[in-house]
C-alpha cells in the first residue's frame, strides 16, 4: 500500500537487484533435505537442557509432534501459540506446525496474564503449547483461567511437566501419541504453498495491546538465505544465542539463517545469562553470538571477560593496519550486499553518507527537540559510553519550559567528553543509589526501554532536580 501511494504521488522508489532470485520453498522441505544431507549435524544444542538434536533427529520428532498435533484436531490453517523459555521444544514446535500447515504464534515470557490473553484471542490460537513457569516467570496461576476466559482454547500442551490442572496432557504424550498415528505428511506437503502464512509475529506490546504480523514460509526462509548467504555462513558454524526464542531476530536471523545452511543453533540457557553465554562460546566452540546492544555491553563489561577463551570467534579487523584488534577494542564494522538494506521507510532516522555508508543515528520517536534544533541520542551516548568510567547509558529527552525539550542521561559507572554547549544534557542521573533504580527497564527481548527511562525521568523531574548539577544517585 506505501508503495503504491509513494507511485501515485510521485514519492521516490528504490528498486532492489533481481537476483539472485527468491526459492520457492517451505520449511518442512528445507528440514527433509538437510536431514537427508546432514542427518548427523546438530540443529540445535541446548546446554541447559543437556541435549542435541540433530537434523535428522528434528526431522523424526517434528513429524511425530506434527501427528500428535492433529490428534487434538490441528488442522491446515490452525493457530499454535508457544510460551517458554530457549528450549529444543522451540524448533520442534515450528517445523511441525511448518509440515502441517498450521500458523505458530510465538508469544513473549514477558508478556502481564492480560496481554497473554489479548494474544491469544486475537490470533484465534486453538492449541497452547507451553511451560508451568521459568526463571522468574510463573505462568501456573494463569493455566486455570485460559480454558475459562478464551473460547477458542481447545487444548494446553505442558511440557516438562505432569499436567495437574487436567487440561490436555503432556508434550511427550503427544509425541508418542503421534508415533504410531497414521498420517500423511507427504500428502499435506503437497498441499502446501510457499507464501502460505506460517508465522503471526507478535509485538511487545509496549504501545499498547500486542498486534501480530503475519510472516510466509517463503519471506522467512529467503530472507534467512540471503542473509546466510552474506554472512559466508558455513555447515561448521555454530551460532551462540542469546535472545529470546520468541523475537523474529530468533526466528530469522538465527533459526532461517542456519537452517538454509545446515548450520547449528546453541542454546546456553532459557533466559539470557552472561555467564551461561560466555561459557557455552567457549565450551561449544561457536563462531557466532546472537544478541542485541545491552547483551554485548554486559558481556565485554563482565569482570573475567578476558579468562573466557574465544578462539573460535571471528575477530575485528583494523582496516588501517589489516590486524586483528584486541578484545573490547572497536572499530568501524561495515556491511554490504544483498542482504543489507538501503534505509528504512519512515520510521528511522538516518543518513547515506559522502561515500555511500548508511549510518543510523536513532529512531525518529527518540529524536530530541531543543530550541528547534534536532539532536539524536545515539551522538551523546557515544561520547559518554567513550569514557573509561561509564560502563552504560541512555539519552532521553524531557519537557523543558525554555527550549521546549532537554537532554538527560541515565549513567552507570564503570565524565562526557566535550560537547557542544546545547547538547549537553541538563540533567545526569546515575543508576546504582536507590533500590528501586538498580536494574535498567528493558524489554524481555533483552533491549532498553526508553519510554520508561522518559517516565522516571519526568517523575525525577516533579521531585524538584536542579538542572546543571548531577542529581543524587538513583
Amino acid at each position: 500500500m506505501a508503495i503504491n501511494r509513494a507511485a501515485a504521488h510521485g514519492g521516490p522508489l528504490v528498486h532492489g537487484p533481481s537476483h539472485p532470485q527468491i526459492i520457492d520453498k517451505t520449511f518442512g522441505v528445507l528440514l527433509r533435505e538437510q536431514a537427508k544431507t546432514r542427518w548427523s549435524s546438530p540443529l540445535v544444542v541446548s546446554n541447559h537442557q543437556n541435549r542435541t538434536l540433530t537434523y535428522a533427529e528434528a526431522d523424526k520428532r517434528s513429524d511425530h509432534l506434527a501427528r500428535g498435533l492433529a490428534t487434538v484436531g490441528v488442522r491446515k490453517g490452525d493457530r499454535v501459540a508457544i510460551m517458554m523459555g530457549n528450549m529444543v521444544e522451540y524448533v520442534e514446535l515450528f517445523y511441525a506446525c511448518a509440515k502441517l500447515g498450521a500458523l505458530i504464534t510465538l508469544a513473549n515470557h514477558g508478556y502481564s496474564e492480560q496481554k497473554f490473553h489479548s494474544v491469544l484471542s486475537s490470533c484465534g490460537s486453538s492449541v497452547l503449547v507451553m511451560v508451568p513457569g521459568f526463571d522468574r516467570y510463573d505462568y501456573d496461576p494463569w493455566i486455570p483461567h485460559l480454558r475459562k476466559n478464551i473460547k477458542g482454547l481447545k487444548h494446553i500442551i505442558m511440557v516438562d511437566r505432569e499436567d495437574r490442572h487436567s487440561l490436555s496432557g503432556s508434550y511427550q504424550d503427544l509425541i508418542a501419541t503421534g508415533e504410531t498415528y497414521l498420517l500423511d505428511l507427504d500428502a499435506i506437503e503437497e498441499t502446501l504453498d510457499p507464501n502460505n502464512i506460517l508465522n503471526l509475529q507478535c509485538t511487545s506490546g509496549s504501545t499498547g495491546y500486542p498486534k501480530a504480523s503475519t510472516l510466509t514460509h517463503g519471506e522467512i526462509y529467503n530472507a534467512g538465505r540471503f542473509i546466510s548467504d552474506t554472512m559466508y555462513l558455513e555447515v561448521t558454524d555454530r551460532a551462540c544465542t542469546s535472545v529470546t526464542l520468541f523475537h523474529s531476530f530468533w526466528l530469522i536471523i538465527d533459526l532461517a539463517v542456519v537452517s538454509a545452511h545446515g548450520a547449528s543453533i546453541v542454546l546456553p540457557g532459557t533466559v539470557f545469562n552472561v555467564e551461561e553465554t560466555l561459557a557455552s562460546v567457549t565450551k561449544n566452540r561457536c563462531t557466532g553470538i546472537y544478541g542485541v546492544t545491552t547483551m554485548f555491553v554486559a558481556g565485554i563489561s563482565h569482570p573475567h571477560f578476558q579468562s573466557y577463551d574465544m578462539p573460535s570467534l571471528p575477530k575485528i579487523v583494523d582496516p588501517a593496519t589489516n590486524l586483528m584488534m584486541p578484545w573490547g577494542q572497536k572499530r568501524e564494522i561495515v556491511l554490504r550486499g544483498y542482504g543489507v538494506q538501503r534505509e528504512y521507510y519512515k520510521n528511522e532516522e538516518g543518513h547515506v553518507d559522502p561515500e555511500g555508508y548508511f549510518v543510523i543515528t536513532g529512531r525518529i520517536k527518540d529524536m530530541i527537540i531543543r530550541g528547534g534544533e534536532n539532536i539524536a541520542p545515539l551522538e551523546i551516548e557515544e561520547r559518554l559510553m567513550a569514557h573509561p568510567a561509564v560502563a552504560q547509558c541512555a539519552v532521553i529527552g524531557i519537557p523543558d519550559q525554555r527550549y521546549g525539550g532537554q537532554m538527560a542521561a541515565f549513567v552507570k559507572t564503570r565524565t562526557m567528553q566535550i560537547l557542544v554547549r546545547f547538547k549537553q544534557p541538563k540533567y545526569v542521573w546515575w543508576l546504582g543509589g536507590r533500590e528501586e533504580y538498580m536494574v535498567w527497564p528493558k524489554a524481555a527481548s533483552g533491549k532498553l526501554r526508553k519510554p520508561d527511562l522518559r517516565v522516571i525521568g519526568r517523575r525525577f523531574l516533579d521531585e524538584g532536580c536542579v538542572p546543571g548539577q548531577i542529581s543524587a544517585r538513583l
